[in-house]
C-alpha cells in the first residue's frame, strides 16, 4: 500500500503540472482570440463606410475625376493598379 500512495501521488503532481500548462496555453489562447476579434471588428467597420456613412470625402471611395497631365483613359487604368499593363495602341 504505501508504494501506491507514493504511484498515485506522483501521478496527482504530473497531472497537476500538466494542467497548469494547459490553463497558460488557454490563456494565451483566449487573449489571441480576443486580439482578433478585435482586428476584424475594426477591418468590418472600414469596410462598412462609405461616402454616404462617413465623414470621408467620395474621392476617397471612387476612382479620382482629374489628375493634372493624365488622360481620362490612364486615369481609370491607374485607378485599376492596370498602369504595370498599359493598353494596346491599335
Amino acid at each position: 500500500m504505501p508504494g501506491e500512495a507514493a504511484a498515485l501521488r506522483a501521478e496527482n503532481a504530473r497531472l497537476r503540472e500538466a494542467n497548469e500548462r494547459l490553463r497558460v496555453l488557454l490563456e494565451d489562447k483566449d487573449a489571441k482570440i480576443a486580439e482578433l476579434e478585435e482586428k476584424v471588428a475594426r477591418l468590418e467597420r472600414l469596410v462598412s463606410r462609405n461616402s454616404g456613412n462617413s465623414s470621408m470625402p467620395p474621392l476617397r471611395h471612387e476612382a479620382p475625376r482629374c489628375i493634372p497631365g493624365l488622360s481620362r483613359e490612364e486615369l481609370g487604368r491607374r485607378f485599376l493598379g492596370l498602369m504595370a499593363y498599359p493598353a494596346s495602341k491599335d
